[in-house]
């Protein structure tokens, strides 16, 4: 999925991929930004905080803005294309 958050003023671009662990039942977002970078997202309950569990980003207010477009995308949305997490290829 392809999504676009505003910062200082700059339109990004991200891609989403949701993930899921069948051993655990855990899911995952693998985020690709635009123009380089890639994190791997947690969040490990509904009204909780993100953890970035793999790559990094310079900017805070990067990851915050991201996890922000996240928390108000809609459930269906986010779940609509989930791939179980061994057969995807992760490049950080």
């Amino acid at each position: 999925m392809l999504f676009q958050i505003m910062l200082d003023g700059h339109q990004l671009n991200f891609t989403l991929t949701t993930l899921i662990n069948i051993d655990n039942d855990k899911i995952f977002f693998f985020v690709q930004i635009m123009g380089g970078g890639s994190i791997l997202l947690e969040k490990r309950n509904p009204r909780g905080k993100w953890f970035i569990l793999k790559g990094a980003l310079s900017d805070e207010r990067l990851k915050q803005s991201i996890c922000d477009k996240l928390d108000n995308t809609s459930f269906a949305t986010l779940y609509q294309n989930v791939l179980p997490m061994d057969e995807f290829k992760f490049e950080f």
